[in-house]
């Protein structure tokens, strides 16, 4: 473990009495991401609503988050986003956050959610909403080439939305699915 108290951005490490295990990894690289599950005293009793008892939501004891995470040399844990919110390309699985990090860095671009459509031929595809800055002249064409030069085929963005405001949720989160 680190000298350090903590890492700044990182979820923390693991507590005493508590297991983890990820699910969807490629191996054993400590720069892998992998669904978390958590297994510990006092996990929870179950969902209040609609109610579920915890046996009903557990599998054999483990309970599975959501969270993808990948954990560092010092054992410190590191959230890259939600498992929802991965883009099932023909089996492959696309992060939303790389393609917006792209998108992020044109320079006519405030903000960018991007988000699985459904595809017949491919099961979902990469789409994007995109609220243009200072009411920027910028195509759609010109961001699809601009993104697409930089991903492999698959990860290829399809669609370009223009909106004024990107849908958040009350927390002020961005909404990727409506």
């Amino acid at each position: 473990m680190s000298n350090e108290s903590s890492k700044r951005g990182a979820a923390g490490v693991l507590l005493p009495g508590w297991e983890i295990s990820f699910t969807g990894r490629n191996g054993s690289d400590s720069s892998d991401i992998g669904e978390l599950l958590v297994r510990g005293p006092g996990l929870f009793h179950g969902y209040y609503d609609p109610w579920q008892l915890a046996k009903d939501v557990l599998v054999d004891g483990w309970f599975s988050t959501g969270d993808l995470v990948r954990c560092d040399q010092d054992g410190y844990y590191w959230i890259g986003g939600r498992s929802k919110a991965l883009i099932n390309v023909g089996g492959t699985k696309v992060f939303p956050w790389e393609i917006e990090n792209i998108l992020m860095t044109h320079p006519d671009v405030e903000e960018a959610l991007v988000y699985g459509q459904r595809d017949a031929r491919f099961g979902e595809v990469p789409h994007a909403k995109v609220k243009a800055r200072n009411a920027a002249s910028i195509s759609e064409r010109e961001l699809l080439r601009y993104v697409n030069e930089r991903v492999s085929i698959l990860k290829n963005l399809r669609k370009v939305e223009f909106v004024s405001a990107l849908p958040r949720t009350n927390t002020g989160k961005l909404k990727r699915w409506e």
